[in-house]
């Protein structure tokens, strides 16, 4: 009988997963037991995935904000 992998909860916070990461790398290094440290692994990869896919949304909102801000000089200079 092989043990489940539990599922992670995901924080909201950029700045909670780097704490979480920077734990789980830890723990990695440290634990002993190879269930234990499978667990950390799969929840270490699930983390950076949050943490990159966090990183794109990033980007894209404030290339948003920049296509916006544009548009709304070019509005301003149309009107003048």
């Amino acid at each position: 009988m092989s043990k489940s992998i539990p599922k992670i909860q995901i924080p909201e916070s950029k700045e909670k997963i780097m704490r979480q990461i920077n734990a789980l790398e830890t723990m990695i290094k440290e634990d002993t037991n190879d269930h234990d440290r499978h667990i950390h692994e799969t929840a270490l990869n699930d983390l950076q995935q949050a943490l990159k896919q966090s990183q794109i949304s990033e980007s894209i909102e404030a290339k948003i904000i920049d296509i916006e801000n544009d548009h709304q000089t070019d509005d301003w200079e149309h009107e003048a």
